[in-house]
This record gives C-alpha cells, structure tokens and sequence, in this order.
C-alpha cells in the first residue's frame, strides 16, 4: 500500500537525511582536529557540500552541532556495547569481551578519544547540555554491575568490586597510550604506535584488568 499524502509530508526527505549526516561527519572532523573554539563552520559548510542555512536548519547552532557530534559518537560506542550481549556470557566471558571491544574501541576511533580529550579541556562545558549521553551510559554500568556480581556469587570474582570504578579502569588503561603516545614514544625511545607494541598493550591491558577480578579459583578457570 503506497503512502498517503499526509504521510508522505510527514517523512523528512532522503535527501535532507543526507544532508545531516554529511553536516554531522564533517563536524566531527572539524571539531576533533580543532575543537569547539577553533572549529569554522565555513569549513564543515565546504566538507558536507552544503549552505550556511542547512547547517542551522538541522542544527540550530554552532553549540548544538558540536553537541550533537558528542551524542553521536558516544552513542555509537554505546550501540555498540549493547551488541556484546554480556549478559549472555559467563561473567568472566563477560569482561574479557568489554576489556577488549574497549581497547579495540579507542584504537579504532580516534576522534571519539580526541574529542573527550578536548571536551576535558572545556571542563565538560558542552556535554553537560546533553540530554541523552548521561542516561545511556547507565545500562552499560548496570551490565558490569550484573556480571560483577554473577562472577563473586560462583566464586570467579573477588566481592566488593565498584563497576564504575572498574569501567573508568578499563577506559584508562585503554586510552592513555594513545591520549600521550608522543611524549611516551620520544620519553622512552619507543614508538607506541607500531602494531606489535599496540597487541602487547592489549594484552597487558587485559591481563592486568581480569587479573584483578579473578580469585585464585577463577584464575584456574
């Protein structure tokens, strides 16, 4: 059955949807590579092959461009840590996926991990005027809060393991070396970007972070 014409008006274009989501990739370029002071939105303008006016049709603002870029990049960390499915999996299971699907995260998107950088610098200034970010973080913790428990109720976890506490951890320890890979690199004569280093770093990471869940019993299993 073909669309009426009332429905049909009420379905936004497919070319404006494109329109969008240009705008929202060249923004998140722009912003990553200048931050929000020093990002142009002449430059976004010329990368998403639009006007000045879409850019304030679909966004309003300088400011709600650079805060929708935010919710799109944690939401498509978020959508993705969804897709892991930890509740499926034995707790240790569990945590060894989330360990390394955030390692892998950070190495892979490097503007999600320049843009929290920068956004830092700003104090949070912008990702405060969010109203998704915050509220979809909260089931991923909830998650880490299930399997914690899961694993110290059979014996694999040691108890009173705080799953924010551990979360932040694993972001830490998954992030640092690329947030300072240069003055690491120069400091110690190594460069912390050759692949080799960067599989021995996830495998530190991950023997590090499930090392310090298990009990003696759960390392033997």
């Amino acid at each position: 059955m073909s669309a009426t014409p009332r429905q049909r008006a009420a379905q936004p274009p497919r070319d404006g949807q494109a329109t969008r989501a240009r705008i929202l990739e060249a923004a998140t370029q722009e912003f990553a590579a200048h931050g929000f002071s020093g990002a142009r939105v002449e430059r976004i303008v010329e990368e998403a092959r639009c006007n000045m006016r879409m850019i304030y049709h679909h966004f309003g603002s300088k400011e709600a461009l650079y805060i929708a870029v935010l919710e799109a990049v944690y939401e498509d960390l978020r959508s993705q840590e969804r897709d892991l499915d930890l509740d499926a999996l034995d707790p240790k299971a569990a945590m060894e996926r989330l360990i390394l699907f955030t390692f892998d995260h950070f190495r892979t998107h490097p503007t999600f991990v320049r843009l929290t950088s920068l956004e830092n610098t700003n104090h949070g200034l912008f990702i405060r005027k969010s109203s998704i970010i915050q509220r979809t973080a909260s089931p991923l913790i909830n998650a880490i809060k299930v399997a914690l428990t899961r694993g110290a109720a059979t014996g694999v976890f040691r108890t009173g393991i705080d799953p924010l506490q551990f979360y932040v951890s694993i972001a830490a320890l998954a992030c640092h070396h690329i947030n300072n890979a240069h003055t690491l690199s120069f400091a110690f004569g190594t460069d912390l970007a050759q692949p080799d280093w960067i599989e021995a770093r996830r495998a530190h990471v991950l023997q590090i972070l499930l090392g310090g869940l298990l009990t003696p019993r759960g390392s033997t299993t």
